[in-house]
């Protein structure tokens, strides 16, 4: 028996002993990985509880950009392999990066064009059955309106995609609701290969980070995906993991974005030569009657202001996209977007 074993011997002896014993070298590689492993274990399973999914679900990806690229060659590398070419279904106006990935994919986009105001539910449902893409991609709030898709519409899409399209939601966003979450589209819609993206980017100003994540409903699509060949680094994801429960930054974002939203609707009353969309989220457009917006965009940018023109959010050349998690910062811009499109 161990007791007897080690009668009669000091304590010291005894720990020396059976740290000997428990003590394992992994000479596989290097030891840090294993550190990286246990990191990214911890990140996966945080995830998981928060989310109410299994570990293996979720994957840390550099950024929601990166989540969206890894997802994105998968899809397309599924596609090749059945012989088919890889199609993609989205509504316009959707995040342009989003677009540009599918682009350089090579995907076949299938663009559905809808006003700012609303999304175009009806004909994105007519597009996702006739076409039966490889990918319908969603962005929700909608990136660059802020724009909310009511939870029913949701439905509605999700229902309408087949079985042989997988469903891309960016969830990067933040919003003043509780809708859409991960347990509730799981829940309702089990039989669907639909993948989460999300970030830190936006809801805990971990932009530099480079934090993000996927979720995927689906086993099969999670098997395809290397667990680590997209992860940012330890220190960003230990940060990551210390504000996964935090629900004060998040807050404060969405507290943030709703002054902007009311700065901009009180300035954009009467006005005849613009118009602003109210927007529930992290960007908005303004809508200019009177010059193009890239016009506009290079005056505001030799002023100091950095926004993005409707080309190159793959809108029309009279949209810009504003940022509205800085309210501090909005009257003087808006008092210099009026001396230019006054002129």
């Amino acid at each position: 028996m161990l007791l007897s074993f080690f009668s009669g011997i000091s304590l010291k002896v005894y720990k020396m002993v059976v740290v000997s014993k428990l003590m394992i070298i992994d000479l596989r590689q290097d030891p840090q990985y294993g550190t990286l492993v246990s990191i990214v274990q911890e990140f996966q399973e945080a995830i998981g509880r928060r989310s109410r999914v299994t570990p293996s679900q979720v994957r840390a990806t550099n950024g929601a950009t990166g989540g969206l690229s890894t997802i994105f060659n998968v899809i397309l590398r599924d596609s090749y392999s059945k012989g088919k070419k890889p199609t993609a279904v989205v509504a316009i106006p959707e995040y342009f990066d989003a677009l540009r990935m599918l682009e350089l994919c090579g995907f076949d986009l299938h663009k559905v064009e809808g006003p700012v105001a609303r999304y175009p539910t009806p004909e994105v449902m007519e597009s996702l059955k006739n076409v039966v893409p490889s990918v319908f991609y969603l962005s929700l709030p909608n990136n660059p309106s802020g724009q909310l898709l009511p939870a029913g519409q949701l439905g509605l899409l999700l229902d309408a995609a087949s079985p042989e399209t997988t469903i891309v939601i960016d969830q990067t966003l933040v919003h003043p609701y509780k809708y859409s979450t991960v347990t509730d589209i799981q829940h309702n819609h089990q039989s669907k290969n639909i993948v989460i993206v999300n970030s830190f980017s936006k809801s805990h100003g971990l932009v530099a980070e480079r934090v993000g994540y996927i979720i995927m409903m689906q086993p099969a699509i999670a098997q395809q995906i290397h667990p680590y060949a997209q992860v940012p680094g330890i220190s960003a994801l230990i940060k990551a993991i210390d504000f996964i429960d935090n629900r004060t930054m998040p807050q404060e974002v969405i507290e943030k974005e709703s002054r902007s939203n009311g700065l901009l609707e009180q300035w954009s009353k009467g006005r005849k030569n613009l118009r602003y969309y109210h927007s529930l989220s992290g960007f908005s457009l303004i809508e200019l009657h009177s010059m193009s917006s890239e016009r506009c965009r290079e005056s505001l940018d030799s002023r100091g202001y950095l926004v993005r023109s409707g080309p190159q959010l793959y809108l029309p050349d009279r949209f810009i996209r504003i940022d509205m998690s800085q309210p501090e910062h909005l009257p003087r811009f808006l008092e210099t977007l009026d001396s230019i499109v006054a002129r």
